[in-house]
């Protein structure tokens, strides 16, 4: 929630359409509330960053074994398939042409993904140009 409010001026302005889906019936997890919202907060800004007016974005979370899963998902303008092994690297941003113009220090998503495993977890991403992006990740349950 505490995220949610600190992007929602951006997604108002941009009218993005921002949904939350807890499937999940954990209510405690192992991590770090500070560093989980750095987490959540990198992804969102990213998604509102590289989603265009009207668009979507879809935050989840599901019950999945021993672990519960977040999904952060946009309608965006998508990464290039030869670029996704690359996005956790420190300082890679795609060249993909949409993005030009778009501020970013490449970091974000290589701290996601760091604070993530620090917490015994597992980060994925998928995206198709021109179709959005899916952030997964997923953390243990108490």
């Amino acid at each position: 929630d505490s995220v949610i409010d600190i992007i929602m001026p951006q997604v108002k302005n941009k009218g993005i359409s921002l949904k939350l889906n807890n499937k999940s019936k954990s209510d405690k997890i192992m991590a770090d509330q500070g560093q989980l919202e750095r987490v959540f907060l990198n992804l969102l800004s990213n998604a509102v960053k590289f989603t265009p007016e009207k668009g979507k974005i879809n935050i989840s979370a599901e019950d999945k074994d021993i672990f519960i899963e977040f999904n952060v998902e946009d309608s965006g303008i998508g990464i290039p398939k030869h670029d996704l092994e690359k996005v956790f690297e420190e300082f890679f941003r795609s060249d993909n042409a949409q993005s030009e113009g778009i501020k970013g220090t490449g970091l974000g998503l290589s701290l996601v993904k760091k604070i993530i495993e620090a917490h015994k977890g597992r980060l994925l991403v998928d995206s198709e140009v021109g179709k959005g992006t899916k952030f997964s990740f997923i953390l243990p349950r108490l």
